[in-house]
């Protein structure tokens, strides 16, 4: 995919590579295709003959060609989502500036990262069962009387209006171990949430004390601490992953 910049144990930045005139749109859809796990990609750089979806006053978008080079001042989304943009350049007629969806553009240069999930080598890969050990068959041995234990002493008697010692040696019987009942439930990887700023989301990480959340509506990722949340029991199961509602903690 191209050369990596930064990585931790879930997430890595990568560079990608690309050839100078490929649409950049096909060139970052194709990465979702690809099931690398990339989930978010930011840029900067130079187009050439963009198409921006801008929004209409009616409602909708409006589809814009423009001709010529511009500069691409950001782009960020996601690879099978929406992708935004900021163009500008500067004409006979003063700076020109137009932002919105980019439907496709020739890339001219430019740097683009792209943010995948990276799992760790515990986790993708299967521990190798340890062979058993060789049963090897011997001669069972010769039977050894057991020495016969001595008759256990009575209980000798304590103090006036006090209870019998207990002989020496024998076990006191242990108070039962209550339940342990601190472990709460929380969201795991692959579960759904509806968050109360970021709205529905997936659960890409979790560990019990933070959770990263991928938006459904524009494929940015964020993360939040679960200490900061009320969590409530899931609302719903969907094909084997729960659904839960996070609030604000009060």
């Amino acid at each position: 995919m191209g050369q990596t910049l930064e990585s931790s144990e879930f997430w890595s930045w990568i560079l990608l590579a690309h050839t100078p005139g490929a649409d950049l749109v096909t060139l970052i859809r194709q990465l979702d295709a690809s099931g690398g796990g990339a989930v978010w990609v930011e840029g900067f750089g130079e187009v050439k003959n963009p198409v921006v979806l801008t929004q209409s006053d009616l409602g909708g978008r409006f589809e814009r060609r423009l001709t010529g080079k511009w500069d691409m001042v950001s782009l960020r989304g996601s690879p099978k989502g929406d992708l935004f943009a900021l163009l500008a350049r500067d004409s006979a007629l003063g700076p020109q500036h137009i932002g919105g969806l980019l439907a496709s553009a020739e890339l001219v240069s430019g740097t683009i990262r792209v943010g995948a999930i990276s799992m760790p080598a515990q986790m993708t890969e299967t521990p190798a069962t340890p062979p058993a050990p060789a049963v090897q068959h011997q001669a069972p041995p010769a039977a050894v009387a057991a020495p016969v234990a001595p008759p256990a002493s009575p209980s000798s008697p304590g103090p006036s209006g006090s209870p019998p010692t207990a002989p020496t040696g024998t076990a006191m019987p242990k108070r039962p171990v209550a339940p342990d009942t601190s472990v709460e439930q929380y969201p795991e990887e692959g579960d759904s949430v509806t968050h109360f700023a970021f709205g529905r989301c997936m659960v890409l990480f979790s560990d019990g004390e933070r959770l990263r959340l991928q938006q459904e509506r524009d494929g940015r990722v964020r993360e939040v601490a679960l200490s900061m949340l009320k969590i409530e029991d899931p609302t719903s199961v969907e094909g084997g992953h729960c659904h839960w509602d996070l609030a604000r903690k009060n």
